[in-house]
């Protein structure tokens, strides 16, 4: 039986992003999203020019927290990432959810 799936917590993720040192957070918002507002410690790789990841994340073994707007384009960009190698990939979420400072 299918099972919906439990939407991913930001608030979360980014602690987890927090305790593991070397760990890319990426935003794939537009740069004009990102530009109004981001977590700490974020790079913007937006969805629309995602081939650039591997300017950004050169080991397709680090551990990379994906986040966007709502979580919908964080999930896709995971999926694409799989598809191109990267295999420790984390969409967690969208900065609708999140409840810290934004810089």
């Amino acid at each position: 039986m299918f099972q919906k799936r439990q939407k991913a917590d930001i608030n979360e993720g980014y602690a987890s992003y927090q305790q593991h040192p070397g760990a890319y957070l990426i935003d794939v918002r537009e740069s004009e999203e990102f530009a109004e507002g981001h977590l700490p410690g974020a790079v913007n790789v937006p969805l629309s020019e995602l081939e650039k990841i591997r300017n950004v994340v050169l080991d397709e073994h680090s551990l990379v927290y994906l986040y966007c707007r709502s979580g919908v384009r964080a999930e896709k960009a995971r999926r694409e990432m799989n598809a191109a190698g990267y295999d420790n990939v984390y969409a967690i979420g969208g900065v609708l959810d999140y409840r810290g400072q934004l810089v």
